[in-house]
């Protein structure tokens, strides 16, 4: 399938439907669709020419009156799109991910601050405070691997955090990440490493993949 094609059907099924759901009374003020000079947007892209840019994407125009009332608030379910595709095809590499490993001694400052970069927006966004220690530690991990786990535990304290900050620091040789967010039950603590459990937050927010 051809990048447009790609991206005309990654808009129909999330980007549509996300302005539908959450904006429908200004659906009708928006367009979308694909610039740059990407293989894709050229149409020469194949199974050979696909440039570093390459995959699913969109773009979205807005009148400036409209982007000044709802912008941020649209630019925010976007990145939500975008992080929740991002992470399906990630889990599905992971099954083959034995292969893909290649370990390195790794500064974890550089892979902490990849992952805080990726979510900065957000932070913006959502008006979450940042508190930020420089650990100056090096670890041998995989560094690739390491960014994803450390997104997915922003990704969460982002989404189940509605005010107040986030803060990263070592306490005795271990990396923590907290937020002042809404927590985890006492009685789901056992089971939070358990594939699929969502616990009663995740029950309750009915959107928690587990």
């Amino acid at each position: 399938m051809k990048g447009l094609e790609t991206a005309k059907q990654y808009y129909e099924i999330y980007g549509r439907q996300m302005i539908r759901g959450q904006f429908p009374e200004r659906a009708d003020q928006t367009a979308a669709g694909l610039v740059g000079y990407g293989s894709e947007c050229l149409g020469f892209d194949d199974e050979i020419s696909t440039d570093h840019d390459y995959g699913p994407s969109f773009c979205i125009w807005l009148p400036r009156e409209l982007y000044q009332q709802c912008g941020k608030e649209m630019k925010l379910e976007l990145f939500k799109i975008e992080q929740y595709v991002e992470m399906v095809l990630t889990y599905l590499r992971m099954e083959g991910m034995s292969s893909d490993l290649s370990f390195d001694i790794c500064s974890l400052d550089s892979i902490i601050r990849q992952a805080v970069r990726k979510y900065s927006q957000m932070f913006i966004l959502r008006k979450i405070r940042l508190e930020y220690t420089a650990v100056e530690t090096k670890v041998l991990t995989d560094e690739k691997w390491t960014v994803f786990a450390i997104e997915q535990i922003l990704s969460n304290a982002l989404k189940y955090t509605p005010s107040g900050k986030i803060s990263i620091y070592m306490e005795e040789a271990c990396l923590v990440i907290e937020d002042t967010g809404i927590g985890i039950w006492p009685e789901d603590l056992p089971r939070v490493f358990e594939k699929g459990f969502t616990g009663y937050n995740g029950r309750t927010d009915k959107k928690s993949t587990g």
